[in-house]
């Protein structure tokens, strides 16, 4: 456990801890740590919730498929960030679909624990609670993120949205985005060929380049 403290203490739900009282900390919420193969689920919509998962490693996909299999997806967990934290604190089974994007490193923490002052009468658990509230509003500011890149109305403006707020919030012009092609389309919810479309649109009128997924704006103006 000792070997993964440098991503831990990268996670908000630790800001403020030295590597003693994380292991502490993790004693007291049971935390253990599993593999995943990308591809493999973590857990599946229906499924009921206890533990919340914290990517170590590889990254994370939550995702929802409709009766006819259409997948839409709703986010990206990344390494050092939380997944399921809300659906492990509601008494109702998963609405989603949980599955590992690439071969992943997952720990998970009894939430029992984290919402409730253990036995030991921990004295960082205080700090722990605020920090968990600091990651669901985080949580909430993605979401808005997100409700506004749907909300456009074409798939150009969709495209757009998107990647100004991939670029404001890695604070550049040049960007990674953690999707391939289809993830994209999945979650920005239109048809991947359409996309594509407008991608080569974008990048032929000089507003945008792109190779893969690392994204340069080239025209604020335009944009």
């Amino acid at each position: 456990m000792n070997t993964f403290y440098p991503q831990l203490m990268q996670s908000i739900l630790f800001q403020g801890m030295d590597e003693l009282q994380m292991h502490s900390i993790l004693n007291c919420l049971k935390a253990t740590i599993k593999e995943y193969q990308k591809d493999e689920y973590i857990f599946y919509m229906g499924d009921k919730i206890s533990s919340m998962g914290l990517v170590l490693s590889g990254s994370v996909h939550l995702s929802k498929e409709d009766y006819w299999g259409r997948k839409t997806i709703l986010a990206e967990i990344s390494p050092c960030n939380l997944f399921a934290e809300s659906f492990a604190c509601s008494k109702e089974n998963s609405p989603l679909n949980c599955y590992a994007a690439k071969n992943s490193l997952i720990m998970f923490l009894d939430i029992k624990k984290v919402l409730s002052v253990c036995s030991n009468s921990c004295i960082f658990h205080n700090t722990l609670i605020k920090n968990f509230v600091s990651v669901l509003a985080e949580k909430n500011i993605g979401l808005n993120t997100k409700i506004e890149n749907l909300s456009q109305k074409t798939t150009k403006d969709k495209i757009l949205a998107y990647l100004s707020n991939q670029s404001q919030l890695q604070k550049s012009s040049e960007f990674i985005i953690p999707f391939n092609r289809q993830e994209l389309a999945d979650y920005l919810s239109v048809d991947r060929s359409a996309m594509s479309l407008e991608l080569g649109k974008l990048q032929k009128q000089g507003i945008i380049d792109f190779h893969k997924n690392k994204f340069i704006i080239k025209n604020k103006e335009l944009f």
